[in-house]
């Protein structure tokens, strides 16, 4: 859900996946349309702890289901317990119904290696920058920079190790795939 979506709602059925928009008719997509799922750490500016399943399907396009729920402008909730419990559930039941469906995690190798690549780049960019103000007397735009640096460094190192692309078991999913912090929270 977002400032300009209604809030939707996921349940795992015995042979496929519903949802429903608030005022809506449920939709019903079996498993056997599922080709893919895609576990990644996604994170935003305003959602640091971000985690996706980007489920691909034959007729359906692509849904990408959240461990967020949107409140207000820039204040997500995150509802950790209840998406890992969701998450589980739903792998376990594709995998039944649809042993055909491929589990991926990360992004592309070709994106993976784009991100690494970007951050380099930004990361000598923003040192340049932080050189040629130390030198120009500019020390807050300085001091600025480092604190961008302190800030945003630990986030980009989770989702570069978090996103490395890879296959898993949809039956003994990796922990770092799923968001760790637990809490008490409905999907």
């Amino acid at each position: 859900m977002s400032l300009v979506t209604k809030i939707r709602h996921y349940q795992i059925g015995g042979e496929a996946l519903i949802w429903q928009d608030d005022d809506k008719a449920p939709i019903h997509m079996p498993y056997g349309e599922i080709t893919s799922v895609t576990c990644l750490f996604a994170p935003t500016r305003t959602q640091s702890n971000r985690y996706l399943l980007r489920i691909q399907t034959r007729g359906r396009g692509r849904i990408d289901i959240s461990n967020s729920h949107y409140k207000s402008f820039g204040n997500f909730e995150e509802k950790n317990g209840s998406f890992v419990a969701f998450a589980t559930e739903l792998h376990k039941k594709i995998a039944a119904c649809n042993p055909g469906t491929l589990f991926h995690r990360g992004s592309s190798m070709a994106g993976y290696i784009f991100s690494i690549a970007m951050a380099g780049i930004l990361f000598v960019i923003l040192v340049g920058a932080g050189l040629f103000f130390l030198m120009a007397g500019v020390i807050w735009i300085v001091a600025l920079k480092i604190g961008l640096l302190v800030f945003y460094t630990p986030t980009l190192l989770r989702y570069i190790r978090r996103n490395k692309p890879a296959s898993y078991n949809p039956l003994d999913l990796p922990k770092d795939i799923l968001p760790q912090k637990a809490c008490r929270d409905i999907l």
